[in-house]
C-alpha cells in the first residue's frame, strides 16, 4: 500500500480568510497573501497567525489584548472545531476524484491510499502536485508526503522531513495515551529523533513509558497494521461564505459567487455527478435572509455554466441591502453522463443548445416562463394538447428522433392556431379545399360529432372549419 498524506498547517484561519484570496490559486505560504494581521484564537489566545502577524511580532499563545497591542489594525477569528470539521469533510470528499480510499485526520489533515490510482494518474509526483492544485483551489495551502504506512505518510507532511528517522520528537502529534512529558524525558536521555527511537529495544520503552508508546511505533513502521475509516460522502453539496465586509452591490457578489461554484464543480467531479438544481442564500448583518433555486435542463458540473445562469437570476432578485453571508447548496443531483461525440467532434448541438435556451429563459423570466406541449389521448382538438414541464421537452425530442425511422404513416395536418371557443361562421365565406375529416367524442364525454374540412376564406387565408351534429358551421383554426 502507498498512502498520501496531506497537513493543512493554516486550515483553522483559511476557513474565515478564503474568501479575500483574489484568485482560486494564490495561496502562499503562511496566508502571505493577506497583507493585513489575522490570527485565530482559542479560549483567547493565538492558536494560528498569517505571516503578517508574525512579522508583527505577536507569537503562539499570545492573549488577544496583547496581540492588539503589538498590531492595532490586528483581524481576529475565534476557533470554529464544528466549522472545521465541516470543511475537512467536503476538502476530502472533493479528493474522492484520486482514490475511494480517502481518510480524514482531524483537526486538519487528510489522508489518500493511493497505490491503485497510479496507472490512472501518472508518477507520484504527478498524483501530489494534482492533489496540492485541488486544495489550493479550494483555498488551502497543503504540504504532501508519501509512505507506505498512513501514519509514517502524515507525519512527513506535517515535519517536511525526507526521511522518517530524521523527524524531530517535537514534531510528533502523541496519541492522547501518552504522558505529555515524554518528549522531554526522551530529550534527556539524549534521544531527539524517531530514528534514534526506533533504535531502542521495544520491551524497554514498553516497560518504561507504556505499551501505547510502542503501539504507535509499530503502526509508524508498519510492523502492525494500521487500517482507516474511509470516508463516506454525503449526498448534498453545501458551502458557505463569510464576507470580510457587507457587500452591497450585485455585481460585487460575482467574485464569491465564482468561489462557491468552484467548489460545487470541484466536489461534483469528485463524485461523478451533476446539478440539476441549486440554491442560493443571502444572509445580511441585521440577519435579513434572501434566497432563490437556478433549474437547468440537464445535470451540469461546469463553473461557468452555473455561474451564467446565477448571474441572469441575480438580476432580477430581491436581496439584502448588504450581504455578509451567501451559501450555496445542491441537493438535486444525478450520476454524469458525458455528452457523446463523433470521432470528427459532431456531437447533438441541437439537443444541448434547446437546454441552453430553457437553462437562459428560465433563469431570466422565471420557472413559469416557459413550458413544453404533448398531444393527449383524447380526440377533440380543443382537448388533444397537453402542457407539460420545458424539462419534458428534451425526453420527448429525443424521443421523437430515435421513433422517426419507425413512423407511423403521417397524421393529418393541423392548425398551429386554434380558438378557443369556435367562432360561428357563414358557409357561404367558405371555399372547401379537402374534406371532410370527421372527428367524434367518446361516449362517456358529452358527446361531440363533427365534420372537419380545410377551407379558404373569402379573406384568402387557409382555414380549419367544421360543422356539426346540428348542421352549424364553425371556424376552428388557422393554418399558418
Amino acid at each position: 500500500m502507498l498512502w498520501l498524506g496531506v497537513h493543512l498547517p493554516d486550515f483553522g484561519l483559511e476557513i474565515f480568510t478564503r474568501e479575500a484570496t483574489p484568485q482560486a490559486h494564490a495561496v502562499t505560504s503562511h496566508l502571505s497573501a493577506h497583507t493585513s494581521p489575522r490570527i485565530l484564537l482559542q479560549e483567547n489566545r493565538v492558536v494560528l497567525r498569517n505571516q503578517a502577524a508574525a512579522q508583527a511580532g505577536i507569537s503562539l499563545g499570545t492573549t488577544l489584548a496583547t496581540a492588539h497591542s503589538i498590531a492595532p489594525d490586528l483581524t481576529h477569528h475565534h476557533r470554529n472545531t464544528a466549522l472545521e470539521h465541516a470543511r475537512l469533510q467536503l476538502l476530502a470528499e472533493t479528493l474522492y476524484q484520486f482514490t475511494s480510499q480517502v481518510s480524514l485526520q482531524p483537526p486538519n489533515g487528510v489522508l489518500l491510499e493511493i497505490s491503485g490510482s497510479l496507472r490512472l494518474f501518472g508518477t507520484t509526483i504527478d498524483l501530489s502536485n494534482r492533489v496540492r492544485l485541488q486544495c489550493e483551489a479550494l483555498g488551502h495551502r497543503a504540504l504532501i508526503s508519501m509512505d507506505k504506512t498512513p501514519l509514517a505518510a502524515l507525519l512527513l507532511a506535517r515535519s517536511q522531513a525526507s526521511r522518517i528517522d530524521g523527524v524531530s520528537l517535537h514534531q510528533v502529534q502523541w496519541p492522547a495515551s501518552i504522558p505529555p512529558g515524554m518528549t522531554e524525558q526522551l530529550a534527556n536521555m539524549g534521544i531527539h529523533t524517531l530514528g534514534a527511537l526506533l533504535k531502542l529495544p521495544q520491551g524497554e520503552l514498553a516497560h518504561r513509558f507504556g505499551v501505547a508508546l510502542t503501539d504507535f511505533l509499530s503502526r509508524l513502521s508498519g510492523e502492525r497494521p494500521d487500517p482507516q475509516s474511509a470516508i463516506e460522502p454525503s449526498e448534498t453539496f453545501i458551502s458557505a461564505l463569510h464576507l470580510p465586509n457587507p457587500i452591497n452591490s450585485k455585481d460585487a457578489l460575482r467574485f464569491p459567487m465564482s468561489r462557491l461554484l468552484g467548489e460545487l464543480q470541484a466536489w461534483l467531479v469528485g463524485r461523478q455527478l451533476g446539478a440539476e438544481r441549486t440554491r442560493w442564500c443571502f444572509t445580511s448583518g441585521n440577519g435579513r435572509t434572501a434566497s432563490f433555486e437556478v433549474a437547468l435542463s440537464a445535470a451540469q458540473q461546469r463553473r461557468d455554466a452555473f455561474l451564467e445562469l446565477t448571474c441572469l437570476k441575480l438580476e432580477g432578485a430581491d436581496l439584502p441591502d448588504d450581504v455578509l453571508n451567501l451559501e450555496l447548496k445542491a441537493d438535486a443531483l444525478a450520476p454524469w453522463l458525458p455528452a457523446n461525440t463523433s470521432l470528427f467532434g459532431e456531437g447533438s448541438s441541437g439537443q444541448s443548445s434547446l437546454g441552453e435556451l430553457l437553462n437562459h429563459l428560465r433563469a431570466r423570466m422565471g420557472e413559469r416562463s416557459c413550458s413544453g406541449v404533448r398531444s393527449a389521448t383524447s380526440h377533440p382538438p380543443e382537448h388533444a394538447w397537453l402542457t407539460v414541464p420545458p424539462d419534458d421537452m428534451l425526453g420527448l425530442a429525443q424521443k421523437a428522433g430515435k421513433a422517426a425511422e419507425h413512423a407511423l404513416p403521417k397524421a393529418p395536418t393541423r392548425p398551429l392556431w386554434l380558438f378557443d371557443p369556435a367562432k360561428p361562421i357563414d358557409p357561404d365565406a367558405l371555399v372547401i379545399l379537402r374534406g371532410p375529416e370527421r372527428i367524434q367524442g367518446a361516449w362517456w364525454d358529452s358527446f361531440i360529432q363533427r365534420d372537419y374540412y380545410v377551407a379558404r376564406h373569402k379573406n384568402g387565408a387557409e382555414c380549419w372549419a367544421y360543422v356539426d351534429q346540428h348542421r352549424h358551421w364553425y371556424l376552428h383554426g388557422y393554418f399558418a
